[in-house]
Parts: C-alpha cells; structure tokens; sequence
C-alpha cells in the first residue's frame, strides 16, 4: 500500500472552506483514500468546535494564538 501524495505543494495552494460551526475554517492537506487524512483548521477568536469523534488520532498544531481543550488550559 503507497502514501498518498500531499494535494498541496505552498500555501498559496491553500483553498480554505467554511466548516458548519461560526468561526471555523479548513483546507485539506492529504486525503486517504478510504477516508480521512490531514487538514489545517483555522479558528477566529472564539471560535468552538463541539465535543467529536472520528476513527484514528487527531493531533493539534497551535501556530498562534492559545488552544483550549475541555476543562484545561
């Protein structure tokens, strides 16, 4: 089974798409083909995410700005 190849090659590539919650955007990075893959979320200032599932681990990258996840800082 081959890696998929990233669909983007610079951030002028980067088509960002409104997400269904205030605030939220997205562009994605790699797509697997049975589901998934990477994506950039960006958040404006209080932006929310609801509590959510989905198969495999997620990771957060902050590139500015502070993160807050559940009860914690």
């Amino acid at each position: 089974m081959s890696t998929p190849a990233p669909i983007l090659t610079s951030s002028t590539d980067w088509h960002w798409s409104p997400t269904p919650y205030p605030g939220v955007d997205f562009t994605w990075l790699r797509r697997n083909p049975d589901g998934g893959g990477s994506a950039l979320l960006k958040l404006a200032k209080g932006a929310k995410l609801p509590l959510h599932q989905h198969p495999g681990t997620e990771q957060v990258f902050v590139t500015a700005g502070r993160l807050k996840v559940g009860n914690t800082c």
